[in-house]
């Protein structure tokens, strides 16, 4: 009588545990049909199931070891990347405080500058026919950086024991700009302070008379007036003026003053010429300036 040798290879990759839940029961099929093909061939070898039993708990005990060794792997803690907190964006208006035009604030000495940044989340705090004139200064900004590296400029005083350097050159209107840039051992925030107040200006510029804040027409932007001395023949004169500063994130103060462009501003008084001028200045902290301040003057 032929004798037929059945194989069963059971061959998959699967996880301790579901070879735990499936695996034994394809054991015990096995088992049974072992038993039941010994039966119809009496001279094929039988297995005893006794056999399959010690076998199995052998392999249960196997299959439980790797299942441990598996679960500590898996539960290896793995180190989280942890995320660097977003920085919180200020609440500008609750750092600038209520905006007022009340005048006995009006031409108090400047003793806070802000760096500003987003002007349009502002502009529900100032009056909507001021808003043009504060687009104009923001557009001004821009046109001085541009003027202040023009390649006409050219030295006219070098000097280098009091580190001092002025440059001029004529614009195409045919107007005379100078442009002046010197090293002041002081922060930038004191130096705004002391040029910006009227009663210390006097102590260092002989030629200033006046001035005096009109209107706030936006945060650190003012329409001001200004009026400087008869210096020998040449007559007192007066300007009306949009004044703005600010601080740029890097610690950069710049000051911004030209023509207002309303002559209704301020009525002209008899004797005095009513002038117009345009001043860019430029406060470097020390780090961007071999730890030194630097003021850079365009005027025109």
């Amino acid at each position: 009588m032929n004798r037929n040798l059945l194989r069963v290879n059971l061959y998959s990759k699967v996880t301790t545990f579901a070879f735990r839940s499936r695996g034994k029961n394809t054991i015990s099929s096995l088992d049974s049909l072992i038993s039941y093909l010994s039966q119809l061939d009496r001279k094929a070898p039988i297995i005893k199931k006794q056999q399959i039993d010690e076998e199995d708990e052998e392999d249960e005990d196997l299959e439980e070891e790797e299942e441990e060794e598996e679960q500590k792997q898996a539960f290896v803690p793995v180190p989280q990347t942890q995320k660097t907190p977003e920085p919180i964006t200020p609440d500008m208006v609750s750092i600038l405080g209520p905006f007022t035009n009340n005048p006995e604030e009006l031409n108090i000495p400047f003793s806070k500058i802000h760096a500003i940044t987003d002007w349009p989340s502002l502009h529900h705090r100032y009056k909507p026919e001021n808003i043009p004139y504060l687009n104009k200064v923001l557009a001004a900004k821009i046109k001085y950086e541009e003027k202040l590296d023009h390649p006409d400029w050219k030295i006219s005083v070098e000097d280098k024991k009091d580190g001092l350097t002025i440059w001029v050159r004529t614009t195409p209107e045919g107007l005379n700009a100078v442009k002046a840039q010197g090293i002041i051992n002081n922060t930038p925030d004191h130096i705004f302070f002391t040029i910006t107040n009227g009663d210390q200006k006097k102590i260092f510029d002989s030629t200033f008379d006046e001035a005096k804040n009109l209107e706030k027409i936006a945060d650190q932007t003012y329409f001001q007036w200004q009026k400087v001395k008869k210096v020998m023949v040449v007559a007192a004169r007066d300007f009306a003026l949009i004044v703005h500063f600010n601080k740029m994130p890097n610690g950069t103060i710049y000051i911004l003053a030209f023509d207002a462009g309303k002559p209704d501003l301020v009525p002209e008084t008899k004797g005095i010429t009513r002038a117009s001028v345009a001043v860019s200045i430029l406060i470097y902290p020390h780090y961007l300036l071999d730890r030194r301040l630097e003021t850079r003057t365009y005027r025109s």
